[in-house]
């Protein structure tokens, strides 16, 4: 297996320079940084993680646990793991369903012991949300730095995506178009649907305005949740005066209101403006295109990436919770 040195004899620059491009060391020219990389991919050099560790005193994996994963979920790991890579950190996912999924990771931190941890869920049930903070409690007695995404478990470190501010400001938005009757759409017990539905409560509040509420059975899944966009629809359209603008819960909630209205000759947005949550690719091509708040996902990831790096490096016992923002698209559902 190739080394530094083998790398350094190649190119004809000293190991710690090799070393220093090797990591991305900004102060290290360009022309040199090239030179090395392809010396490295020559030599089919792979970094020896396991040793830096051994020289730093610490672990080189960091242990990623959530309880489902999807598009949206991956993109925010691939962001962190360019902000762990950077620092000599390996990103291990765990995905953990049930009890015999967290026994079995247990068993593999009994055995190895990350620098640290980032807990992320989606929980639709008492279940799912009890699993997950019953790991961050293990994580946290044994002293393992640990980042939580959008979690709420009082001591913990979090990145929160500000669900509630965003559901205020598309509210607001809509009344600054014309709407008078807004109404929201959610799923009860859907993770952030309380975030949500308390964004739109403020507003309409601060608007001095008459709430009008849905929220639909439990439903996970795309699929279920195309059936809670009708019957939101339904809901809605019963009324004696229906609403002119609806925040939905999420965009398949609002693709599915956008068929309804194709199906029952509703204009969007002359008669019914409508914004979903999520911007999926497909509402860049519902017709009309739908208005969506964007997660930044990418973003939350550097930014928890960055947070546990701090944590682990640091033995500050201080507890951090960084928000970010998301933003409405505006397209012309609205």
């Amino acid at each position: 297996m190739a080394s530094l040195k083998d790398i350094a004899e190649k190119t004809g620059v000293s190991i710690r320079t090799v070393n220093r491009a090797l990591k991305g060391d900004e102060k290290i020219k360009e022309a040199t940084k090239k030179l090395v990389l392809e010396a490295a991919k020559e030599l089919n050099y792979i970094p020896n993680l396991a040793a830096r560790a051994l020289k730093s005193g610490g672990g080189y994996e960091v242990i990623a646990v959530i309880n489902n994963l999807h598009e949206m979920h991956l993109r925010k790991f691939a962001a962190m793991e360019k902000v762990l890579r950077q620092k000599d950190l390996l990103l291990s996912i765990f995905i953990v369903e049930d009890e015999n999924c967290c026994e079995d990771l247990l068993k593999r931190l009994s055995l190895s012991r990350p620098a640290g941890a980032v807990l992320m869920a989606d929980y639709d049930s008492q279940e799912q949300y009890d699993l997950i903070k019953g790991l961050w409690e293990i994580f946290d007695q044994q002293s393992i730095p640990c980042v939580g995404i959008d979690l709420d478990f009082e001591g913990m470190n979090q990145v929160v995506l500000d669900r509630s501010q965003a559901i205020y400001d598309a509210v607001q938005y809509l009344n600054k178009q014309g709407y008078q009757k807004i109404a929201y759409a959610g799923i009860e017990g859907a993770f952030g649907n309380d975030e949500r539905l308390l964004g739109y409560r403020n507003a309409m509040k601060n608007l001095s305005q008459e709430e009008s509420i849905f929220l639909a059975p439990p439903a996970v899944g795309d699929e279920a949740r195309v059936e809670s966009g009708k019957l939101a629809m339904k809901f809605f359209m019963d009324l004696e005066e229906g609403p002119d603008a609806i925040q939905f819960f999420t965009d398949m909630m609002a693709v599915s209101a956008l068929q309804f209205c194709q199906e029952n000759d509703i204009k969007v947005p002359e008669d019914l403006a409508i914004i979903g949550f999520d911007n999926q690719p497909i509402t860049a091509f519902t017709q009309p295109p739908l208005s969506t708040i964007v997660q930044p996902v990418e973003k939350v990831g550097e930014i928890s990436g960055q947070l546990l790096c701090n944590l682990i490096k640091s033995s500050e016992s201080r507890v951090y919770t960084k928000m970010v923002n998301a933003d409405l698209v505006v397209r012309q559902s609205t």
